[in-house]
């Protein structure tokens, strides 16, 4: 997982180099090239110190989550609780990801498996599989009774022949 990740870093400092901002006298790259693309019908832009105030605030936020993991984690060594039965109740709560999996389960994945239980049971079992096995059933009847016309012995195709000529012609000039 290292050089993926190194790839991804190398690509986000490429990426940010192509959108620097224009109080640093740099081209904007990327707002450049999709200038075309984006509809600008009502700009709106921040002053410069608007966007140091931003920067510096990013910074000084990202600085202080470092200094906080780095006192926690290496100076006092806090260590992760081994057991879910020490942990306080917000504790709980972030190590069980705000209970979303838990919500998604019970909201979304149970009733879609109850739903696709009942449209298994009937529509494939009863309706796909019954015209399937239905079609199969009549091609199966049909072959059997047809079957029994054929004997083998030529007069009885002759005159098979004979009354299927004579009712084509009746049913031609009739209907």
């Amino acid at each position: 997982m290292t050089i993926p990740l190194m790839v991804l870093a190398a690509l986000s400092i490429v990426g940010g180099a192509m959108g620097l901002p224009e109080f640093w006298h740099q081209t904007n790259w990327i707002g450049e090239h999709l200038s075309p693309l984006i509809l600008h019908k009502n700009p709106t832009t921040l002053s410069h110190e608007t966007e140091w105030t931003l920067m510096g605030i990013a910074v000084l936020s990202a600085c202080a989550v470092i200094y906080f993991a780095h006192s926690m984690f290496i100076v006092n060594k806090v260590l992760p609780v081994n057991s879910e039965d020490k942990l306080k109740p917000w504790q709980k709560v972030v190590a069980n990801k705000y209970y979303v999996d838990e919500f998604f389960d019970m909201v979304i994945r149970k009733p879609l498996d109850a739903i696709s239980s009942v449209f298994y049971k009937f529509m494939d079992l009863q309706i796909v599989d019954g015209i399937v096995n239905g079609v199969g059933s009549a091609v199966t009847g049909i072959g059997s009774a047809v079957r029994l016309l054929q004997t083998g012995n030529i007069g009885f195709y002759i005159v098979s022949m004979v009354l299927g000529v004579v009712l084509i012609l009746l049913f031609t000039f009739i209907i």
